[in-house]
């Protein structure tokens, strides 16, 4: 039977395309509506999406609700007008044969909670048999644990429309709509409620936000190992790292060794994420950058009032703040030598003394120290105390400097490059000879060095390719000294004169202008420029 020509005096169907154009009608719909229409009307004449379709100032009107399905490109206006229980059986197959294009399940239940009709796809996923339900009162299933809210009862309580979303005791999970009909008296006659079952839908999202989860945990692993491990590239670095990886889960001590700039904060706060202590707090402390009258207070805190300028309330010290995380002092060397004691207690007894107080505060700090100082010359010269030289060695780690590492260079260079880009929105790349002057050149500061020297290529170069020629003078003059200690006389001749010929194309702007420069033709150094492959 074609349901859009059923004689059912209790379902009306409006067959509209997507753009809201009616196609098809039947004649239950125009009684049931009491108006004209027509095909080709548009829906909203007849229908608010937004809004209960019901008039009681209308006799004709009785109780509407309609339910819109999409099915490829037709849209499925349904309206019901349940004026008798004879007709809710015939109700239930017509939205059977109809709503199964929706995958909905249907149920009907009475002004007292009561279960009238329910149709198979409801009573499958509530693995139920008909005499289960049917007779039976929302209230008691859902007190027997059938599902854990009921919509019927909401829409009964509310006197509207409701959505909610609902989970059996089969762990499945519907979003039902729940619809009231009223009879004339504004009492509620009727609840149909259609059900879908969306629980794979959620475990999709579920998975998909687990699975995101995952994948952005993995994405800030692999950005850390970009930024830090994955530019070892010598086997002295990869040493290194094996070992940090080694004792990260453990709480001794490490010692850091190393020349400014070679890295030592970072590989100190790799060995905290590598840790089992990532969670929680890595606390930094430069102990040369604070001064020696503040270093007590700043790592110990103090009480309120403790001293002249304290603040009243007190101030919690770096150590405390560090409470089960780590605690990370760089350059460690310079700490006071009244101070050494106090640390030496805190690595000791797990026990921090405020400025103050009396009473100790108790802490779980790994201690992870850094310095490019000779610690134990300066044991023998009595600058720094024996016994927390010995406390803070128990692991040292070395890193070599940028010097002995001239194969990182340039994976340094382009990583620093490609993050200078983005941070100042700026395209620019480098020549491999400028590269190359770059690895010859000697960092006396390391990497902090070679960053900032980046750094300042890609905000001062006016062209988006950095060539050997904008590289600062001191690197271009070791270059030059490098050329003239080698070969014969005719060799460091053809060297310092290209280095002349680059070094005046750097300043002037056309050819014509450094010939008159240097005094030359400009034939001249148009063959030299050609003779020496030099880029202007």
């Amino acid at each position: 039977m074609d349901i859009i020509d059923s004689d059912s005096e209790s379902v009306g169907i409006i067959i509209a395309d997507t753009e809201g154009y009616i196609l098809k009608i039947n004649e239950n719909c125009k009684k049931i509506l009491d108006i004209d229409i027509k095909l080709g009307d548009h829906i909203s004449q007849i229908i608010d999406e937004n809004t209960f379709l019901y008039d009681k100032n209308n006799e004709h009107s009785s109780n509407y609700i309609y339910k819109k399905v999409t099915y490829e490109q037709f849209c499925f206006i349904i309206l019901f007008d349940l004026n008798s229980d004879s007709q809710i059986q015939e109700l239930t197959e017509d939205l059977n044969s109809l709503l199964a294009l929706g995958g909905e399940m249907i149920s009907i239940v009475d002004g007292n909670g009561v279960f009238r009709e329910a149709n198979q796809a409801y009573l499958d996923l509530m693995n139920l048999e008909r005499e289960h339900v049917v007779g039976k009162s929302v209230y008691s299933l859902e007190s027997n644990g059938k599902f854990n809210a009921s919509a019927t009862a909401y829409a009964l309580e509310k006197k509207r429309k409701v959505t909610v979303t609902q989970e059996t005791d089969l762990g499945k999970r519907l979003i039902v709509e729940s619809f009231p009909i009223f009879d004339h008296a504004g009492n509620i006659k009727r609840v149909i409620n259609l059900a879908r079952d969306v629980t794979e839908k959620e475990n999709l999202r579920r998975k998909l936000k687990e699975a995101r989860k995952v994948a952005e945990h993995y994405q800030a692993e692999l950005q850390r190992h970009i930024n830090i491990t994955s530019m070892i590239k010598t086997k002295s670095m990869e040493k290194v790292y094996d070992l940090a990886r080694q004792v990260a889960d453990v709480d001794a001590t490490v010692l850091i060794l190393g020349e400014s700039g070679v890295g030592k904060g970072v590989l100190a706060k790799d060995i905290h994420e590598l840790s089992q202590r990532k969670e929680n707090p890595f606390i930094e402390v430069n102990c040369g950058a604070i001064p020696e009258s503040l270093i007590e207070s700043e790592l110990f805190g103090y009480k309120g009032g403790a001293f002249t300028g304290a603040s009243p309330e007190g101030k919690e010290g770096l150590i405390v703040a560090a409470n089960n995380g780590t605690l990370f002092l760089d350059e460690i060397g310079e700490l006071p030598l009244q101070l050494q004691v106090k640390l030496l207690q805190v690595i000791q007894e797990k026990k921090v003394v405020p400025l103050g107080e009396t009473n100790p505060i108790e802490v779980d700090v790994r201690i992870i120290t850094a310095t490019n100082r000779d610690l134990k010359q300066m044991v023998h010269k009595g600058t720094f105390r024996k016994d927390l030289y010995y406390r803070l060695n128990v692991i040292p780690i070395k890193i070599p400097s940028l010097a002995k590492r001239k194969e990182e260079i340039p994976f340094f260079i382009n990583a620093f490059i490609d993050n200078f880009n983005d941070k100042y929105n700026r395209q620019k790349t480098i020549h491999n000879d400028a590269i190359q002057l770059l690895v010859e050149y000697q960092w006396e500061g390391n990497i902090r060095e070679l960053q900032n020297m980046i750094e300042r290529l890609v905000l001062t170069t006016s062209d988006d390719l950095i060539r050997k020629e904008d590289l600062p003078y001191e690197v271009l003059q070791l270059n030059h000294e490098n050329q003239l200690s080698e070969g014969g006389l005719k060799e460091q001749m053809s060297n310092f004169e290209k280095n002349v010929i680059e070094q005046t194309l750097r300043t002037c702007k056309t050819l014509k202008e450094a010939s008159e420069v240097l005094g030359v033709n400009i034939s001249t150094i148009s063959r030299k420029v050609r003779q020496y492959n030099i880029n202007f």
